[in-house]
């Protein structure tokens, strides 16, 4: 099951919707609106040709083969007590919230230096209630 039995919010940031609709096949990096990283066939030749292939996990989509879904092994944690973000309505299943308030600009917890090379996210996933079901 890909999405909590409770709120239905999706639980895997991987997995291929098969109802998916790709609106724009131009961009190389999209996000779809619950929150779900797509990124075109450039973005992976480009990983292989830099060597950042092993910091990612990343799924063809069925329905469009130059593209996959897109989820960087790395992450950073997001200081939410600094950035003063609210989060309203857990899930007591799944543990996602309906509602956080106050994610931007995105402040990091003990980051004092630049990152290493390669892709990271967040430990949060934030997407917008409403949106984090799979139409």
């Amino acid at each position: 099951m890909h999405v909590s039995l409770s709120c239905g919010y999706r639980k895997s940031l991987n997995w291929d919707n098969p109802f998916f609709e790709l609106k724009k096949p131009f961009f190389d990096f999209s996000y779809t609106y619950d929150g779900i990283c797509i990124v075109s066939q450039r973005v992976i030749d480009f990983m292989f040709r830099f060597q950042y292939e092993n910091d990612v996990e990343w799924v063809r989509l069925k329905n469009f083969p130059n593209f996959y879904t897109f989820l960087p092994h790395r992450s950073v944690a997001f200081d939410s007590d600094r950035r003063q973000t609210r989060f309203e309505k857990q899930c007591k299943i799944c543990g996602f919230y309906e509602s956080v308030t106050g994610a931007t600009p995105v402040f990091l917890k003990g980051i004092s230096s630049r990152l290493d090379r390669g892709f990271y996210r967040t430990d949060y996933n934030l997407a917008p209630a409403t949106k984090k079901v799979p139409s």
